[in-house]
């Protein structure tokens, strides 16, 4: 697109008509219609995963910090956090439906923050008492991760000052 002067369309289909655009332009109609099932099937396939991984993690959360434990507990709050991400989707979704880049400069900006703390936050947890000595990762893992983390936080900035 850069190279050929096309500026990048601010909605999601019109951006989306130009990707499938490219792919029949330089391989054909072929490519382009199975460009557009893979890149569908990606993106339901990630939305359901993230639903699950995200409604998983709410329901976790939840059970930790009220103390009830047990399947059932966890199966309720699940059933709960389902619709109630759906629902939050759907609102960040209709807030950025006239312009498609801002809402991919908001998810970029997060990933750009969130990545660095994850990464901290599983390292800690990786590393404190509450996990085995046998399941702890060695020094020079664990070297390595605060290297990765530094990057991380220093690649984040880099992005924010650019």
């Amino acid at each position: 697109m850069h190279p050929d002067g096309i500026a990048p369309e601010t909605s999601a289909p019109g951006f989306a008509k130009q990707i499938i655009g490219l792919y029949s332009s330089v391989l054909g109609d072929g490519a382009a219609y199975l460009a557009a099932i893979a890149a569908l099937s990606v993106m339901l396939t990630t939305l359901l995963a993230a639903l699950d991984i995200g409604a998983r993690h709410i329901a976790t959360t939840w059970q930790q910090t009220i103390g009830k434990g047990g399947e059932e507990a966890f199966n309720q709050t699940y059933r709960i956090a389902i619709p109630l991400l759906v629902a939050s989707a759907g609102l960040v979704l209709f807030a950025f439906t006239s312009s498609f880049t801002a809402m991919l400069d908001l998810a970029t900006s997060a990933a750009f923050v969130g990545a660095p703390i994850i990464a901290l936050l599983n390292h800690l947890v990786v590393t404190r008492c509450a996990m085995p000595e046998e399941g702890r990762p060695s020094r020079v893992i664990k070297s390595l991760n605060i290297v990765a983390i530094a990057i991380m936080t220093a690649l984040a900035i880099a992005y924010f000052v650019l």
